[in-house]
Formats: structure tokens, sequence, C-alpha cells
């Protein structure tokens, strides 16, 4: 047969967004997350977590990402076709959004907003443009609050703030990117779906 979804006890404050994917006769309790590219194994595999570390498997083969620094738990949420792992771990208690560019002996901390507490990211595209979620303390001449907020990063210029849908109230809107396509021939254009 093929994937089915179950339910994990394990480290998973972002279920909601991806369904877990039980490859069968794996057997060990570990679960992968959504395919690479929608597949039940791409080019690089599919990419999940197990016992609080986050996993590649590839060609029937499990293989651990390596921690940020300072990680306890972490889970890889999305792999490109040249292996990058985006995904979240866990730092001080709180969930970080992280990177793996699939060679290094660590992953790295993608970063929260400036007054954030919390990152998750959730895919990645070919150009190592990761999408995901975090949280912002935002406002207007209505007050404050603490919102969750769509963000899209890449190494040449960090982690920027996705704007609110128009017309939305931006004290009550919460916002989280959780796809994107790679960037179109000609214009440049990424796609992001939240």
């Amino acid at each position: 047969g093929g994937a089915e979804y179950v339910e994990s006890s394990g480290f998973d404050p972002f279920a909601h967004v991806q369904p877990k994917v039980r490859v069968p006769g794996e057997g060990d309790g570990s679960f992968p997350q959504r395919p690479n590219g929608g597949e039940v194994d791409g080019p690089q595999g599919i990419v999940g977590y197990t016992g609080g570390s986050a996993v590649v498997w590839k060609n029937g083969v499990k293989s651990f990402i390596p921690k940020p620094f300072a990680a306890s738990d972490v889970s890889g949420n999305a792999l490109n076709d040249s292996g990058v792992v985006a995904g979240t771990g866990t730092l001080a208690g709180k969930p970080r959004a992280m990177l793996w560019d699939g060679v290094s002996a660590a992953s790295q901390w993608i970063g929260t907003f400036s007054n954030g507490n919390d990152s998750a990211a959730y895919d990645i595209n070919e150009q190592r443009f990761v999408v995901g979620v975090g949280d912002k303390l935002v406002g207007n001449l209505n007050g404050l609050a603490r919102r969750n907020r769509a963000f899209i990063w890449h190494a040449d210029f960090g982690l920027y703030a996705l704007p609110v849908p128009a017309g939305m109230p931006i004290l009550t809107t919460d916002c989280e990117a959780v796809a994107l396509t790679n960037r179109r021939a000609g214009s440049g254009d990424i796609m992001v779906v939240g």
C-alpha cells in the first residue's frame, strides 16, 4: 500500500500544518513528514523526525540531520532536491526555524523576528528560499498584540515578514506561509501559499 496518516506522541508543535506519513514497514516509531515534491520518495528522500531528532529517509536508509547549536528536539519539515532541509528545533523551550545545508556538521538557526519568541520553517524551494511562521509584536493606534506572521527567509536578506492579506485587522489576524514555488524564469516571482 501507500502512506497513511497517523498521530505521533513526539515533539511536533506544528502538527496542524503537515500530516504525518508512515512508511509501511518502517516499524520503529519514527514518522517522516510531507514527502519531497509530493512524491513518496523524491530524489533526496523523505524528511521527518524520530525520538526528538530530524531524519532523512533515502533508499530505505535513515540518516540523522545534525542539530543546530544548543537545540533539543528537532524536526525536518521540508527537503529540496539538493538535499537542503528546513525544519524546526527547540531552543530554550521555544520552537525555532532551522536549516541544514545537507553537508555541514550542524544545522543553522534561521531565527525569529526582532521582537518575536518563536518560529518554524515549513517549506524550502530549490533556490533555498524558506517560508514559515513566527510570532511578533504588532500594533496600531488601537493597541499592541502578539500575533503569528508568515515569513520568507533567504541567506541574502534574512527573515522578512510577509504582509497580512488586505482588509484583515492586524491586531487579531494570524498568518503563516506553508509552501512556496521555485522562482519563475523571467519574472523571478515566487508564489507563497499560506
